[in-house]
């Protein structure tokens, strides 16, 4: 097994995981409890062969597609919203609803992960985002842990930001 060099300072703890819907002046909605994120960023790449040649004569990246998904253990009206759009969230006979109509577009946010919680080893934020699943798995004497999963688009400049600690441009 081959070790990441200057991983060995990282502690890769609690982290922290808010959405912020891009079209609205909305606060952010934080996923509480955070249980696992995971983001993926895949190139399709399309490969010219020649004739004769057990190896590519050129390549060109065809689509850069940035997908993940996250499970938090606390659920709130706002991230429902956040994730499959719909009403704002609002309160009658103290109980909140929110409501999902049948042509009701998906809200487009921004996710910003920090590990640990203050983001002194790793932030990351992924623009453009839409909710492509909710998952809501209601188990006998377990707790409920949605989960959801995204595709990003970006936001016509950036579609991944990474920030780390330090200068690791040397390395």
């Amino acid at each position: 097994m081959s070790v990441v060099t200057g991983a060995s300072n990282l502690v890769w703890g609690r982290g922290y995981l808010k959405a912020s819907p891009t079209s609205s002046s909305a606060d952010d909605v934080p996923f509480a409890e955070l249980q696992n994120v995971e983001i993926t960023s895949q190139l399709a790449i399309e490969e010219l062969m020649g004739p004769g040649q057990l190896t590519a004569t050129g390549i060109a990246v065809k689509e850069h597609k940035v997908t993940g998904s996250a499970e938090f253990a606390k659920v709130r009206a706002r991230q429902f919203h956040v994730l499959r759009g719909g009403s704002n969230p609002s309160v009658a006979s103290g109980k909140t609803t929110v409501d999902i109509g049948v042509n009701d577009q998906p809200v487009v946010f921004d996710l910003h992960l920090t590990s640990p919680s203050d983001g002194s080893d790793l932030e990351m934020i992924v623009y453009g985002c839409v909710c492509t699943s909710l998952d809501l798995k209601v188990q006998l004497n377990n707790f409920v842990i949605p989960k959801f999963q995204f595709t990003a688009y970006g936001n016509g400049t950036n579609l991944l930001r990474i920030i780390l600690p330090g200068d690791q441009t040397s390395n």
